[in-house]
């Protein structure tokens, strides 16, 4: 039996870009808002949204990172092999940003 997808692969680019907007009419032009990623299958969700926000709003508009929190998840040492972490690429401050 093979599984049914949730959404669609239309249905998700819908949702993308719903919470886009809704990101954008919540906090303005996004100045001051950091996106990031939670490693590993977290930053494909930010890429995406990271994209799509740059399209809709024609231009760079916050800054982006990548965090690994392989060591802080509380299943880490009940894995049958030891886990791998990720590379976390966070080159700015997160003092004072909405995240």
């Amino acid at each position: 039996m093979q599984p049914i997808p949730i959404l669609t692969s239309k249905a998700f680019g819908l949702t993308v870009g719903r919470l886009c907007y809704q990101l954008i009419e919540d906090h303005g032009d996004l100045a001051g808002v950091a996106l990031i990623g939670l490693q590993p299958r977290g930053i494909l969700l930010a890429r995406r949204l990271r994209k799509e926000l740059q399209r809709i709003i024609g231009k760079e508009v916050l800054q982006y990172g990548e965090l690994d929190i392989t060591f802080h998840r509380d299943d880490f040492r009940h894995r049958a092999t030891p886990p791998t972490p990720s590379i976390t690429q966070l080159d700015f401050s997160l003092d004072g940003r909405k995240v």
